[in-house]
């Protein structure tokens, strides 16, 4: 990252390409374990690196926008906030595609798919299933022409944002029946114990939950808490899982278990998270156990620290507006 900056002029610019390409490369991964104000940062600054070569622009954008979905607390059901900055993104990045040749096709099936995503949950529903049927055909490709781990791997990721696209339509036993067709079987095949399978396990949980099957959500859900606690750690991704585990074990009102639950992803997510959302509405879900349990008064203060946490929630300010001010900047 120390590079990135217009400090570095012995720097030869191919040489940045190259490394630009590699961030781009990686970056599914890096989604999966870096903050989000990291991750835009970082991108955002290898966007305006790279700006007069718009292959490895709209590479950037695109994986900016991947970051903005993936990240939204409310995912899939992103928020208005977040749909409109991954919209603005993805926009961009799909208008450089369409005019010119150089684009990778694995850039090209991450944006369709990511942007179908977006219009599925904006109710544009047809165009939004064409953009995922366009990405998946370009996965299809790769893997009947390379037939490697990765582009299977990449496949079963797009298949997910389908099954995303499904639980937003509240189609959640469609969405299981994908994950456990077409990507989890993949992903435990090819990469095991990994953050994709864990992150993959979580959202066949949330699909259970939403069922009204907490004993399946529970059993997903603690089996993603496993890999990531194995695999990251103190991470936001596992704070994630303790919730899902704390609000299923809540709604079965087995209210000890989900205050021990609840507890460990507070604890979690104040030493890890950078921003407030995810916190407050742990901070709420523990308020509602404290109520079931009598405790009206620490009830009272989980309200108000969630209204706290509330207070330093991050600005609409969308990731492109950052570019451009970078931009301005720098003439």
């Amino acid at each position: 990252m120390a590079w990135c900056g217009d400090d570095h002029p012995e720097l030869d610019q191919t040489f940045r390409e190259q490394c630009i390409d590699a961030f781009n490369e990686a970056a599914g991964f890096l989604a999966k374990v870096m903050r989000k104000q990291e991750f835009q940062s970082l991108f955002c600054k290898l966007a305006y690196q790279c700006r007069s070569h718009l292959h490895l622009y709209s590479a950037c954008l695109t994986n900016i926008g991947m970051k903005i979905v993936l990240s939204c607390t409310c995912t899939p059901h992103i928020c208005p906030r977040a749909l409109y900055q991954a919209r603005e993104m993805l926009t961009q990045a799909i208008d450089i595609q369409s005019k010119r040749m150089d684009v990778k096709d694995t850039t090209r099936a991450q944006c369709m798919s990511k942007f179908g995503f977006c219009y599925v949950r904006e109710g544009r529903v047809d165009e939004g299933y064409e953009y995922l049927e366009i990405a998946l055909k370009l996965r299809r490709d790769r893997v009947e022409k390379l037939n490697s781990i990765k582009d299977h791997v990449m496949l079963a990721a797009c298949f997910n944002d389908v099954a995303a696209s499904q639980m937003v339509q509240r189609k959640h036993m469609m969405a299981i029946q994908t994950r456990l067709s077409h990507v989890l079987p993949v992903y435990e095949e090819n990469l095991g114990d990994h953050p994709f399978t864990a992150t993959t396990l979580s959202w066949i949980g949330n699909s259970y939950h939403a069922l009204g099957d907490y004993d399946n959500a529970i059993k997903y859900s603690s089996r993603s808490i496993s890999i990531r606690r194995q695999l990251l750690g103190q991470h936001q991704e596992t704070a994630k899982s303790l919730y899902d585990v704390g609000v299923a074990y809540s709604a079965k009102q087995d209210y000890e278990t989900a205050l021990h639950y609840l507890k460990k992803a507070v604890d979690y997510q104040e030493k890890v998270l950078d921003t407030q959302d995810e916190l407050i509405h742990t901070h709420q879900a523990m308020s509602i156990v404290l109520c079931a349990l009598g405790r009206n008064k620490e009830a009272e203060e989980e309200v108000n620290r969630a209204g706290e946490c509330a207070s330093k929630l991050d600005s609409w300010e969308a990731p492109l507006d950052k570019l451009r001010t970078q931009e301005r900047d720098s003439e």
